[in-house]
């Protein structure tokens, strides 16, 4: 299918990735340590996505990204040149694990029987760098966040732009605490997903605002997402979760 410049947009391509590592946790979960290529290739996949997110918000253009195809080992070159590390260092390990990821991942060995011999990475160490390049995304997505207060807030002075941007960003850090002492990360995920839509809705409604008391959308928003519109998408993911369990365990 071919992408589109409105609508393959960093954030999606992030959101996927953050899903396909939700599955890889969850396979990994319900079958421990065994190396099994379907959770090779939803962590392959995850890291895949969430490079091509850094390198579309690092400026790249859509058709180079796409160019780059499944090429592990090339987006993560590339990532690196464009100062991947500034915003996170992979560990050596971690490093290794994804080119050596790479070398079946991007040949379709994952997905279709070859016969002969392959390398497969650690799976500790990959679920490592998986989740670190996916929460590198989400840093760099909190870094733009400032950087749009900052735009709109011309005049205000930095201390200002941060503590704006620390308040807007309460909602997530909920949600993320959320996540952390939770068994399903969906609930949190489906919570800050519906905060960060109510976030971009204000966003566009403050810039196309001629109202001289339009800045104040940004000191309420961040209250309705803590609490109502953050908890109440967490409940109702939660209750779905919960009878979906119930019906699969039912004897």
């Amino acid at each position: 299918m071919p992408l589109h410049p409105t609508r393959s947009t960093p954030f999606g391509f992030w959101r996927f990735s953050a899903e396909y590592l939700l599955a890889a946790r969850a396979v990994r979960a319900a079958h421990g340590e065994r190396v099994l290529f379907p959770l090779l290739y939803l962590y392959g996949l995850s890291i895949e996505l969430a490079l091509k997110a850094f390198l579309l918000r690092r400026g790249e253009s859509l058709s180079r990204v796409k160019n780059l195809s499944h090429r592990l080992t090339a987006l993560l070159d590339l990532a690196r040149k464009r100062k991947l590390g500034r915003e996170v260092r992979l560990a050596a390990r971690q490093l290794t694990a994804i080119r050596t990821l790479g070398i079946t991942y991007s040949s379709d060995q994952l997905r279709y029987i070859v016969t002969g011999v392959t390398s497969v990475p650690s799976l500790a160490d990959l679920a490592e760098a998986a989740e670190v390049v996916v929460i590198l995304v989400v840093a760099v997505a909190m870094g733009l966040h400032i950087y749009q207060f900052a735009v709109v807030f011309e005049g205000v002075q930095p201390l200002g732009v941060l503590a704006l941007s620390a308040w807007s960003l309460t909602p997530y850090i909920a949600c993320l605490l959320v996540a952390w002492v939770s068994v399903s990360s969906i609930p949190a995920c489906v919570g800050a997903s519906l905060a960060l839509f109510f976030d971009v809705v204000m966003l566009i409604t403050v810039v196309t605002s001629k109202s001289s008391t339009r800045g104040l959308g940004f000191m309420f928003m961040p209250l309705w997402n803590l609490v109502l519109i953050a908890p109440l998408a967490m409940l109702l993911a939660w209750l779905v979760v919960r009878k979906h369990n119930a019906g699969t365990n039912a004897p």
